[in-house]
């Protein structure tokens, strides 16, 4: 209490602190390593049980949340890419998928509960993938085991045997993309096609990869 010119004035200290909130949800980085493992087993969740054909990597992390209970609850939004690695030949990614350049990409969310030892108890993630645009005369993704590819892989591998400068034959091992337009299959991209034919010792030791069109 202080006393001015007979008037007594009250002086008062204001402390300010932040406060916690302990429970709440609070926004972390989407470098934190925290998130590796997490990501790493949702993706792998989401490739085994997808029905598509190529296996998906991941893409941007959009955001993400932590929450202290008896353990962390992690919530998490990131996107998957298409990569070059199909189903058929690969069971889970390695360093040789790459994701392919122009797909569209799913959105996904993952929910996960890491336990006081550390150990991921829990996991649940879904993605949404955006419905291809629509536009009168452009190129409209189709599925890569098509049988309306099988004639025209056919003529367009005999094609490009005939008019190649190789001494070996080549036949295609995958289709990473295909597309028709106006009701006929104008690209086909195809990667990692196998020697075959003259020199079998040579099979499976030189690879190409091309892009067939056919009208």
């Amino acid at each position: 209490m202080l006393m001015l010119g007979g008037e007594f004035k009250t002086s008062i200290d204001y402390e300010l602190s932040t406060h916690v909130c302990a429970g709440c949800k609070h926004p972390i980085g989407s470098d934190s390593p925290d998130l590796l493992p997490i990501l790493k087993l949702a993706v792998q969740n989401f490739n085994k049980r997808s029905e598509r054909h190529f296996l998906y990597a991941l893409g941007e992390i959009i955001k993400a949340t932590s929450q202290v209970v008896a353990g962390i609850n992690y919530e998490v939004e990131y996107k998957i890419k298409e990569t070059n690695c199909s189903k058929h030949e690969y069971q889970d990614l390695h360093a040789e998928c790459k994701p392919i350049f122009g797909v569209l990409e799913g959105r996904c969310e993952a929910k996960a509960f890491v336990d006081l030892s550390n150990t991921i108890a829990s996991i649940t993630e879904k993605c949404m993938f955006p419905d291809p645009p629509v536009c009168a005369g452009c190129p409209v993704p189709i599925p890569v085991d098509s049988p309306e590819l099988e004639e025209v892989l056919k003529v367009s591998m005999e094609k490009y045997n005939s008019e190649s400068n190789s001494d070996f034959y080549f036949k295609i091992r995958s289709v990473f993309h295909a597309t028709v337009q106006q009701d006929t299959l104008i690209k086909i991209l195809t990667d990692e096609t196998h020697i075959q034919g003259k020199n079998a010792h040579l099979i499976g030791k030189e690879t190409k990869r091309i892009s067939l069109y056919a009208a």
